[in-house]
């Protein structure tokens, strides 16, 4: 339903509560497709140590190009550990970049049992990240 303004003033006070709401929306977007693709590519990597699952780095700017000790089995740890802490430093615009430094990352990608999961989880991720942002965040 149309919300018809009784007065300039109030049209005003309508447009600047509007202008917010926009101004708030491309770094809301960039958030949900990093939980979305990030949550993906943990979800989907093959596990037999957790150093490949754990080593997803998330960063704004510039790739990493550090790699993590250790590993993790538990998606929900290597998510918080990597992916997690950045998404409330995320601006409107910022550049997002998750990648993972292990050198056998691409080896993983391109052997017959787990073929192109990257790709696949990228798109699994980017496809559920919009969706819960409109979702989330449409205009009202």
């Amino acid at each position: 339903m149309a919300v018809v303004s009784t007065s300039f003033k109030q049209f005003g006070k309508r447009m600047v509560f509007r202008a917010r709401q926009v101004e708030k929306l491309p770094a809301a977007y960039m958030r949900e497709l990093t939980i979305g693709i990030g949550k993906s590519l943990i979800s989907h990597t093959p596990v037999l140590t957790g150093q490949a699952r754990g080593n997803w780095l998330a960063s704004i700017g510039a790739p990493r190009r550090d790699m993590l000790l250790g590993g993790t089995a538990s998606a929900g740890a290597a998510y918080n550990q990597s992916i997690a802490p950045i998404l409330p430093l995320i601006g409107p615009d910022d550049s997002v970049y998750i990648n993972n430094n292990l050198w056998y990352i691409e080896h993983l990608n391109t052997r017959p049992q787990s073929r192109g999961f990257v790709e696949m989880a990228v798109a699994e991720g980017r496809a559920t990240g919009r969706a819960v942002y409109f979702v989330k965040h449409r205009l009202k």
